[in-house]
């Protein structure tokens, strides 16, 4: 009931009660894991820690991070005793950071977590009698969720379309104007290709009221791109398949909310915990996963800081920005880190006029290729423009080679892949 209570009601809470639920959570999944998963019973004794020594969320960077690779050891040492894994709702990880993962819960963990998920996107302007387009990779869903997520819609309740994101754009748009959703969600590449297979066609019959962006990152390109094509609200929905929704944006201020009472997250900036305004590591723990238990995982996603209280007036911790994977840092010939979304932003703004799609790829330190998908054929000073801003934000002797291309396809997941580095680490 505690958990019910917490995903019902727990957004209205107070941040004092928020931490004392996330506390009380804590001690029972710390006891629970430490008594029936291999992986953490050996976490602990390798650290010399005890169950016991975890009196509350004060106490949670004691316990070692656990990373992705933890998880693909087998069922057998991540499943908690007296689960079967082979009953679990399975959510299959693209592999995007080159380590496939497969995270299980049981069919209540999985409905709460969906319940609460529900919740945000009407406090976000979903309609429980709205009919949504979900333009995602849908061939891993688990065949267990299909029919158990069907039954509200008997009585036209949350209505969702699932759309494939391996279609041709003019394909999708073909089935949303059949489908005229009220919501439009899923991947903003693909959001975005929509809408300029629309704006070509000269398609004015799909007026979405509200898009919510998910699974890539959502660039100020792509965000120009989408509210000029559709004219609609566009928000962000951050998300991951060990935890469902951890961040969700505030739709009057533009900062996200953190799902406090859905889980504990922790930003590590250079081995402490992030101030405000301070860019690191997302690390969580799921309060509501019992039978494979995610403590202190490190999710390889860079966030910002926010304030602890949102302009909105709701109470909890924020986060200001949300970059993307560690994994995509670009190592500099000085040295120097740089994450390629400071590229992005300056990119996105010369050529903001012409420019469709982009890929960034580091192929060695001092070389990096921008691949350029146009809605026309941009001029040579407008090419011009684009290095120049770059060469001013890179301030190193790069090469930037600049390639206009007739298509950027996605990967093997479905998704876009923005920027990339061949670096390996320590090369440079």
């Amino acid at each position: 009931m505690e958990s019910l209570a917490a995903i019902g009601l727990g957004p209205r809470w107070n941040q004092e009660r928020v931490r004392r639920f996330q506390d009380r959570r804590l001690l029972r999944l710390v006891r629970h894991a430490y008594e029936n998963v291999p992986h953490y019973r050996r976490l602990f004794e390798k650290a010399g820690l005890r169950p016991e020594a975890i009196r509350g969320v004060e106490d949670l960077g004691r316990i070692p991070i656990t990373h992705r690779s933890d998880f693909q050891a087998g069922a057998e040492e991540v499943v908690a005793r007296g689960y079967d894994p082979r009953r679990l709702i399975t959510h299959r990880s693209s592999g995007t950071t080159g380590e496939p993962m497969t995270m299980r819960r049981t069919w209540f963990e999985e409905r709460l977590l969906h319940v609460f998920r529900l919740w945000v996107q009407m406090s976000e302007g979903l309609r429980p009698t709205d009919a949504r387009a979900a333009i995602a990779l849908h061939r891993w869903i688990d065949p267990k969720l299909r029919d158990r997520h069907k039954w509200p819609e008997r009585f036209g309740l949350f209505v969702r379309y699932a759309l494939s994101c391996e279609i041709a754009p003019e394909e999708l748009l073909e089935q949303l104007l059949r489908l005229r959703p009220e919501v439009l969600q899923g991947y903003p590449n693909q959001i975005a290709a929509v809408g300029l297979a629309a704006k070509r066609s000269g398609t004015t019959g799909l007026k979405p009221r509200l898009i919510l962006s998910g699974g890539e990152t959502l660039t100020p390109l792509l965000l120009s791109q989408i509210r000029e094509y559709f004219c609609a609200p566009v928000l962000v929905n951050y998300a991951a398949h060990e935890f469902n929704l951890l961040a969700y944006q505030c739709r009057e201020e533009g900062l996200f909310h953190v799902c406090g009472e859905s889980l504990i997250l922790e930003v590590i900036h250079e081995g402490r915990p992030a101030a405000e305004g301070e860019t690191g590591e997302v690390v969580g723990t799921a309060l509501h996963s019992f039978a494979m238990p995610v403590i202190r995982y490190r999710l390889n996603d860079l966030v910002t800081v926010g304030p602890q209280r949102c302009p909105c007036g709701l109470e909890g911790p924020t986060l200001s920005a949300i970059q993307g994977r560690v994994i995509e840092m670009f190592t500099l010939p000085s040295g120097r880190k740089l994450h390629p979304y400071s590229l992005v932003v300056p990119m996105s703004k010369a050529a903001v006029s012409w420019l469709r799609q982009y890929q960034i790829i580091q192929e060695r330190v001092d070389s990096i290729r921008f691949l350029m998908e146009p809605v026309r054929e941009p001029s040579p000073e407008e090419m011009a423009s684009v290095q120049r801003v770059l060469r001013d934000e890179l301030e190193e002797s790069v090469a930037i080679q600049l390639e206009l291309v007739s298509e950027i396809r996605p990967g093997s997941n479905g998704k876009h892949r923005p920027y990339y580095t061949r670096v390996k680490s320590g090369s440079a």
